[in-house]
């Protein structure tokens, strides 16, 4: 969620618009800890923190297109390195788990043990053997999966977005995480935040608001779709699956557009 936003040249809230960065770049950590306690470790969990940066190659001078300090994601300043300035505008978080499909009780139990958002994604295909036995497989063709690779959280700020910087962000990880075509790759299309579609926050949906809660789903779904060849369940076309032979094409795309040139 975006902390804090640069203000506009006359001093309001306006976010100023900035040229397109020149390049990207990932840079992923990892811990046995989850942010939640120790938790992660114990149940099996590979946790991974992205931090995107988008970098730009500056020539002296002050330019009105380009950040300023307390501008990038949470109020972070932009670094300077010679002629080049970088800035963090954006974090991921991926989730990786040894699968065992003979059984899968075991999954449930690891994601419930971390956070409700984390059962969410794994529930629709670990609640029931066949999803992973039958319908995972007609989908991707991939006759065996031994890990599962959940791609929890994607999020940049506005000033970056239209740019495809998530998008690349999310396939980069892919590629450096995913080991080979055994991984199974999982993901949920939704919004983070369902306050924006409550008109009473202390209640449920009502049918409209169920109705814009769902076409932005579908809208989100197949951005992940185009942009990393992710492919939808076909009784719950919210969750999206995909592994490195299906993505392969989309994946590529997504990534040449911000090759260094």
């Amino acid at each position: 969620m975006m902390t804090q936003q640069p203000n506009g040249p006359d001093g309001d809230d306006r976010v100023r618009p900035w040229r397109r960065p020149d390049f990207l770049e990932l840079v992923l950590t990892t811990r046995a800890e989850s942010r939640e306690g120790s938790e992660a470790d114990e149940f099996g969990w590979q946790v991974w923190e992205g931090s995107i940066y988008a970098a730009w190659y500056v020539d002296g001078g002050v330019r009105e297109d380009l950040p300023t300090d307390g501008s990038g994601w949470r109020g972070s300043d932009p670094i300077h390195d010679e002629d080049t300035m970088k800035l963090v505008v954006g974090e991921l978080d991926r989730w990786m788990r040894r699968l065992d499909l003979d059984d899968t009780s075991d999954l449930l139990e690891a994601a419930d043990a971390i956070a409700q958002d984390l059962l969410d994604v794994v529930e629709p295909i670990a609640g029931r053997d066949d999803v992973l036995t039958q319908v995972c497989y007609d989908l991707t063709d991939q006759d065996w999966i031994d890990r599962l690779l959940v791609l929890r959280v994607a999020e940049v700020i506005p000033q970056v977005r239209g740019w495809g910087v998530g998008a690349w962000a999310s396939a980069r990880s892919v590629q450096l995480l995913a080991p080979d075509a055994g991984t199974l790759m999982l993901t949920k299309a939704a919004p983070r935040d369902r306050t924006p579609f409550l008109a009473d926050p202390d209640r449920e949906l009502s049918p409209s608001e169920q109705r814009a809660w769902t076409a932005t789903q579908n809208k989100i779904a197949a951005y992940w779709c185009q942009t990393l060849g992710l492919t939808p369940l076909p009784d719950n076309p919210a969750m999206l699956i995909g592994t490195l032979d299906t993505m392969e094409d989309a994946m590529q795309a997504t990534l040449a557009v911000w090759q260094r040139r």
